[in-house]
């Protein structure tokens, strides 16, 4: 049985013996002022009553894990704001006037550098206690966090820290320097093909210091075939910073998160990655719950070496031999935190409190090993590859669970964002529609602007 109950304080353990290597300079960024934006909300809020914390999104690209933890922390009283660059189109735009409060769409996420909290989270709004953002979108949300005076001192580190450890380069010398097993790494720009192969052996993982999802991760096999990755992730990279190779180790794909509060866990959860295509290096299309003895000891670990307070979602191998092998940390949410609601782990329960905003226990879940869980909305019968998955009952309860958690607003807006997505191919609806088929009022920021 796999129970999502507070672990034990983490132990010393065993570094691995490999060279560590100096991480390369983080670049500064430059400040511009802050053009004229405005901030729009479906549902405004009140003036009257006590201050709501507020919860603030910053993201670059449409993630739908961050707007279910939205959701679940706006059903739990929170006001939710989100700062957005990404292009998205109507099924997206629904999901976000339902999971969020109020929501500032800029051309890029430097144009949100200095503005007004007023003007951002709306009058009435209490302390900024958390600013979640993507790898790529952490450091202008770390700028952002410091032009806010209604940023909490420890959201504004927690800020600063993400944006330190979104470098993968930078958070594996942490992990490794705190005795946690990281595979050996090489700077593409301090060895040649050659060299990485002859140190790191084949096949060789090819990464870019910062990326999420998947994206800026390569696996190749030769000379060649490194060499067509290097262009390609140099080709499509969000944000500049080194590449690097690193050791390939086979073993068990699993994901140890974490809700942690001053380096301690305060709840967790282990799950094995199920994917259409083993070589797959993208999210999951779904989950399964595992019982693997030491990962407490392991998700205790990481959270002692990344410090502070918040979420963290690493990826981890574990190899024949039992070790651990942590290959990247993410300081905030993940692809599968809605998923694990179909298992009755909700995940906002311990942020809110890692953040301050919650002081009841997380209540335990004990979930039963080898349950499939679905990383879609809407569970399927059967897991990706066609073996059995949790059948018809299995697959309702996990939608009730989750449904009850999200909200009525996220669930109807990601129930007709579906329908859309398979019986036209709309590219925009009337803000009119949008907001009152979700009992919201009209926002001043049309939604098809």
């Amino acid at each position: 049985m796999v129970t999502a109950v507070t672990p034990g304080p983490a132990p010393t353990v065993a570094p691995p013996v490999h060279p560590v290597h100096p991480p390369p300079p983080v670049p500064t960024r430059a400040r511009p002022t802050p053009p004229a934006v405005t901030a729009s909300a479906v549902t405004p809020p009140a003036n009257t009553g006590p201050a709501v914390p507020v919860v603030v999104c910053v993201i670059d690209y449409p993630w739908s894990s961050c707007l279910q933890l939205a959701a679940l922390v706006r059903a739990k009283g929170c006001r939710t704001v989100l700062v957005t660059s990404a292009a998205v189109g109507t099924t997206v735009r629904l999901q976000i006037a339902a999971a969020f409060d109020r929501w500032l769409m800029v051309p890029s996420l430097d144009d949100a550098f200095g503005v007004d909290a007023d003007e951002l989270v709306g009058p009435g709004a209490g302390p900024i206690v958390d600013l979640v953002a993507s790898e790529t979108a952490a450091a202008a949300a770390a700028e952002i966090a410091r032009g806010l005076p209604s940023v909490t001192p420890a959201a504004r580190r927690r800020a600063e820290r993400h944006a330190e450890l979104a470098d993968k380069w930078v958070a594996g010398t942490v992990l490794r320097r705190s005795g946690l097993a990281v595979p050996p790494r090489l700077l593409a720009a301090a060895a040649t093909v050659e060299e990485a192969f002859d140190v790191l052996g084949a096949p060789l993982v090819v990464k870019r210091a910062v990326g999420q999802g998947g994206r800026g991760v390569a696996v190749a096999g030769d000379r060649q075939a490194v060499e067509r990755a290097l262009r390609r992730l140099d080709r499509r990279s969000r944000v500049d910073g080194p590449t690097f190779y690193e050791a390939h180790v086979a073993g068990r794909q699993l994901t140890m998160a974490a809700a942690f509060a001053d380096g301690r866990v305060v709840q967790q959860a282990v799950v094995t990655l199920v994917r259409d295509r083993a070589s797959s290096l993208g999210p999951a299309r779904a989950v399964a719950t595992v019982d693997l003895p030491g990962a407490d000891r392991t998700v205790a670990a990481i959270a002692a070496a990344v410090g502070g307070s918040g979420l963290l979602a690493a990826d981890v191998i574990r190899d024949g031999d039992g070790v651990d092998w942590v290959l990247d940390v993410n300081l905030r949410t993940w692809g599968s935190i809605g998923a694990l609601l179909g298992a009755g782990i909700d995940f906002s329960e311990g942020y809110l409190q890692a953040v301050g905003v919650r002081r009841a226990p997380v209540r335990a879940a004990t979930v039963r090993a080898g349950q499939y869980l679905s990383v879609s909305l809407s569970p399927r019968w059967t897991h990706p590859g066609g073996r059995p998955g949790t059948g018809p009952f299995g697959c309702a309860v996990q939608a009730w669970r989750r449904g009850r958690a999200l909200g009525r607003r996220y669930v109807t807006a990601a129930a007709l964002a579906a329908v859309l997505r398979r019986v036209a191919p709309v590219a925009r609806l009337p803000e009119r529609l949008v907001t009152r088929a979700l009992g919201g009022s009209r926002s001043r920021l049309a939604l098809d602007e």
